[in-house]
């Protein structure tokens, strides 16, 4: 049936009803490909848009890509690109590296790649530039650096070169082990930094960054000094990059402590003239246990910055949430404060384990809205309820 409607329905209509079945059933869509070429190839550009591949799966992808017939139409569609290495050393074999080399050869070709997303799973990966030196990326924008060690200031300026078009890096854990008298000042652009705090050992720092101009405009040295900012205490950070921070995405993991005072205490948000929007709060803790939020806001408030734009706040969710309103009063003083006086959006985000309940859901947003009424009546009151992020929860992408 399918195939006697190509003849009758224009292209235009046809695409419509792909976009749309491919939205509520990739599986069944993807059987549609044998239909005609034209839906081959649409249901190709959905299907492969995002390719996921690592050691055990280079080789398979390699012999699919190397049909003429599948190459002209998968490798066209690739848009988003991520490559991972597992094992104690992340070292490739030979046969795993030729099918790597040849993925990436004929990716370069066929494909316009705008984002690449290099990643380790456990251990330690210490990325040089034999992989990739010979290929360059045209295209590709935006570049996703997790849990790496590059082995030198060359490999990792050289690296970052083979992309020049490059607008936004994010660096995930990235560890760049070499001397401080080679580090400069930071480059020139915009930061977006994130902070996931567990334990007294464990934290993962994210940091965004968007250029101001081309990538060869920016002076090598500049450069080096975002490799190490990853391994960086908190302190530091802000001082380095708080400048230029639009961002600020702070979830402490971690119950009341003298740690959790002293990172607290460490946050002065008064080097960061700049910083419009702020995520703070833990994922895993009520509002009621989390009187130093409103402690760093007032901070904010102290400074002589302009006023923040998006202030959101994170937090667990309970079915006491009635206990959770003094941190809710002491919230409104604070908002009263000059620095809030433009706020556009102030969005709480609820996190929970399992399938939220409706009534608890509608009780949050209704104590909420009751407590912030001024707020709540300009239009500036969100409310988000998300389920806690695990391993499994991420959205699914095509997984070679």
């Amino acid at each position: 049936m399918a195939s006697s409607l190509c003849p009758r329905l224009p292209v235009e209509l046809q695409d419509i009803i792909l976009d749309l079945l491919f939205s509520s059933d990739e599986e069944e869509t993807r059987a549609l490909s044998a239909v005609c070429q034209h839906w081959r190839l649409k249901i190709y550009r959905h299907a492969f848009a995002e390719v996921h591949i690592n050691q055990t799966t280079a080789e398979h992808f390699s012999s699919i890509v190397d049909s003429p017939f599948s190459c002209s139409g998968i490798l066209p569609a690739i848009k988003d690109l991520h490559l991972r290495t597992k094992g104690c050393e992340g070292h490739w074999t030979a046969s795993e590296h030729i099918a790597l080399t040849s993925v990436l050869e004929k990716t370069c070709q066929w494909s316009k790649v705008t984002s690449l997303e290099l990643k380790k799973d456990g251990g330690d990966c210490r990325l040089g530039l034999q992989h990739f030196s010979a290929f360059s990326f045209p295209y590709l924008t935006t570049l996703t650096l997790r849990r790496l060690t590059f082995v030198g200031p060359k490999d990792f300026i050289g690296f970052i070169g083979l992309f020049p078009a490059l607008k936004h890096v994010n660096f995930d854990d990235v560890r760049c082990d070499w001397p401080e008298e080679i580090r400069s000042k930071i480059p020139s652009g915009d930061f977006v930094l994130a902070l996931v705090i567990h334990s007294v050992s464990a934290r993962r720092t994210t940091i965004k960054w968007t250029l101001e101009g081309p990538v060869s405009s920016i002076d090598p040295e500049d450069i080096y000094s975002l490799g190490w900012l990853t391994q960086a205490d908190i302190q530091t950070l802000l001082r380095t990059i708080g400048p230029s921070l639009r961002t600020l995405d702070i979830d402490f993991q971690l119950p009341y402590s003298s740690l959790l005072e002293h990172l607290v205490n460490a946050l002065d948000l008064s080097v960061t003239p700049r910083l419009r929007h702020i995520r703070i709060g833990s994922s895993t803790r009520v509002l009621s246990f989390m009187d130093w939020v409103p402690r760093v806001l007032y901070g904010l408030a102290k400074t002589n910055h302009p006023c923040l734009d998006v202030l959101e706040i994170r937090f667990a969710s309970s079915r006491q949430f009635h206990l959770d309103r003094p941190f809710l009063r002491c919230l409104t003083v604070g908002l009263e404060e000059p620095q809030y006086s433009a706020i556009k959006k102030i969005n709480f985000i609820a996190y929970h384990d399992n399938l939220f309940d409706k009534d608890v859901e509608k009780a949050i947003t209704q104590t909420i809205q009751k407590d912030l009424m001024r707020w709540h009546e300009q239009g500036l009151i969100a409310l988000t309820f998300r389920l806690r992020e695990t391993s499994s929860t991420h959205a699914p992408a095509l997984r070679l």
